[in-house]
């Protein structure tokens, strides 16, 4: 019949699906019980997190993976309400994996609802962008470092300006406070204590 050929057709479309997640290995993707307890496991639970299957599939993650900082804030039962309000919550923080190492992790928990629309669990999806964010976090304090510079040559540039338009330098006071009223204006404020 007809309906039976459609069960079976979604019987095959779930092993396939089932069979591409197990074996995606730059993704950690596993789905919980309502209580944050892992149901299933795949490859990338094993590269990101560290754990294998029999090691992680019911047991109690949530205060291995989260950092304690984390833990004491609450963020684990924020991100699962979130989750569970919303349908889904940003997780892009650091985490830890199963020997303690910390990695910034990117992804996203979803819930999980039956036909009913009842809570039955999430599905957590998660990579680890450590490099990533050292690189972003290099990038910036490399920006900040040139724009320091920045201000710096332009001071100088003024102070050798001003040192060759001036017939002479009086004290070394007067010089001390044209540098000071120079980058108190070019910092956008009033006066700077050297």
């Amino acid at each position: 019949t007809e309906q039976r050929k459609t069960e079976k057709e979604l019987q095959l479309n779930e092993r396939r699906f089932r069979s591409f997640i197990e074996h995606v290995s730059d993704y950690a993707i596993f789905h919980t019980d309502t209580e944050g307890r892992p149901t299933s496991w795949n490859k990338g639970v094993q590269r990101v997190l560290g754990f294998e299957q029999d090691e992680f599939i019911g047991r109690h993650i949530i205060p291995i993976i989260f950092t304690p900082e984390d833990l004491e804030a609450g963020i684990p039962a924020i991100e699962f309400q979130t989750g569970a309000e919303q349908g889904v919550a940003g997780n892009d923080r650091w985490m830890r994996k199963k020997d303690g190492t910390r990695y910034f992790a990117m992804g996203t928990t979803t819930a999980q609802r039956d036909a009913n629309g009842r809570l039955t669990g999430f599905t957590k999806v998660t990579r680890d962008q450590t490099d990533r964010k050292r690189l972003e976090e290099q990038l910036s304090a490399t920006a900040e470092e040139l724009a320091e510079l920045y201000r710096f040559r332009d001071l100088s540039h003024f102070v050798e300006v001003w040192l060759l338009t001036t017939n002479c330098l009086r004290t070394a006071q007067d010089f001390r406070q044209v540098v000071v009223d120079y980058a108190g204006e070019a910092a956008g404020h009033g006066a700077v204590y050297l």
